[in-house]
């Protein structure tokens, strides 16, 4: 099942992102989604779910960001650069 999270930015906006989250602990490292242009993280949900579920091998916690402007994170009124984007996760 996927988590819904908001991060506020001091810009006066919020980002959205996805996590999926295994049933029992382990130590493997996240599996970071990042979406292309002109889409959103929901488009990784099936992945998310086989990883966190174990379907390939050890389950995995899962997490599918939305970019400025994307899916359901806002878009400052300023506009942003490449360096906004990095900073913000």
């Amino acid at each position: 099942m996927d988590h819904h999270h908001y991060i506020e930015r001091e810009e006066g906006f919020t980002l959205h992102y996805l996590e999926w989250i295994p049933a029992f602990e382990n130590d493997s490292l996240p599996v970071i989604c990042i979406h292309g242009n002109l889409s959103n993280g929901r488009m990784f949900r099936w992945i998310g779910e086989k990883l966190s579920q174990g379907r390939w091998g050890k389950p995995r916690r899962v997490i599918s960001n939305d970019l400025r402007g994307c899916g359901d994170s806002g878009l400052p009124e300023t506009g942003f650069t490449i360096r906004h984007l990095a900073s913000d996760y």
